[in-house]
């Protein structure tokens, strides 16, 4: 084998396995930019990979059936053909074009037209780079790359990852919406809401007795305000012995009042405005009109009664 006139002057001293292993571009008129055309058809790299191209094997193998018999059936080829030629004489199959070969798309013959103007089957068949590849991976060790196919399925298989990849993401997406929507509300994550019983301003009493709270002590500052009132003169009498006027923190921790809710576990002013109004940016009316019960924003305590601005509602939206 001549290696001289087959390879660049570089490669002429490499034994026939580095060879095998070089570029596509070491030979002889096959430039980069051909060698780049090859790859983005067929993925070949090396001088191997083109020896082993079983497009060109398959070429070979019709063009010789064809000089043989031009009229002969090419049903033994009917699976390395595309369909509309299966049916195709042996001679015309060898006049036609590159892309005829199944697994040869326009998109690849282009590239094999662009980069050494094949244009039929039998322009792939006699394509000498080929043939001298073929010759450098006879010449090879057996137990080198000679014999190791192209991986022709890296195209496709690169394309099928990505579309997996993206249907993982949107069945993820999915499951996960309610929650993501959950943490930009302000609701998501949060534990079961418990019923607690209201506050008192000092200790937490029993639900059941919240009304005989109230009611014990409204009637002290009522009967306080009849005693002032019943008083004549600057000097007004005491109120009667053992009654005691309520503190207005007890007034505020009881909060009698008709559209009033009560604040449950892990209640914020954010989630409440999103909950009873619909919008979360409500929150400040809610702050405002309960100033005199609360006094941190970002601490609403258990039981404690609010009222409700206009526009919010207890009932479910």
């Amino acid at each position: 084998m001549d290696i001289k006139n087959r390879f660049d002057k570089k490669y002429e001293q490499m034994s026939f396995t580095d060879l095998a292993a070089a570029p596509v571009h070491a030979l002889q008129g096959v430039s980069e930019d051909d060698g780049e055309l090859l790859y983005k058809a067929f993925y070949i790299k090396t001088v191997a990979d083109l020896a082993n191209l079983k497009y060109g094997k398959w070429a070979r193998e019709i063009c010789e059936l064809a000089d043989s018999d031009p009229s002969a059936n090419m049903a033994a080829f009917k699976d390395k053909l595309d369909k509309k030629y299966e049916k195709k004489k042996a001679g015309a199959l060898a006049k036609a074009p590159v892309d005829a070969i199944q697994g040869v798309s326009k998109k690849d013959a282009q590239l094999l037209k662009k980069a050494f103007n094949i244009k039929t089957v039998r322009d792939l068949a006699e394509l000498k780079f080929i043939r001298w590849a073929q010759e450098v991976v006879d010449m090879a060790l057996p137990e080198t790359i000679a014999d190791r196919p192209v991986d022709e399925t890296r195209k496709p298989m690169k394309r099928l990852s990505w579309l997996i990849l993206l249907i993982i993401l949107l069945i993820l997406a999915i499951l996960l919406w309610p929650r993501i929507r959950g943490l930009f509300s302000g609701t998501g994550c949060q534990a079961p809401q418990r019923d607690i019983p209201p506050y008192t301003g000092e200790t937490l009493v029993d639900a059941q007795k919240a009304p005989e709270t109230a009611q014990k002590a409204v009637e002290p500052a009522a009967d306080a305000g009849k005693a002032v009132t019943q008083a004549e003169g600057p000097a007004a009498k005491a109120p009667e012995a053992g009654i005691k006027a309520p503190t207005s923190d007890t007034v505020k921790a009881v909060r009698p009042c008709d559209n009033c809710y009560t604040v449950k576990w892990r209640d914020t002013f954010i989630n409440l405005s999103e909950r009873l109004s619909g919008d979360w940016r409500n929150w400040e009316k809610l702050y405002n009109l309960n100033r005199d019960v609360v006094k941190d924003t970002r601490m609403l305590i258990p039981g404690t009664r609010l009222k409700l601005p206009e526009g919010f509602s207890q009932a479910p939206r």
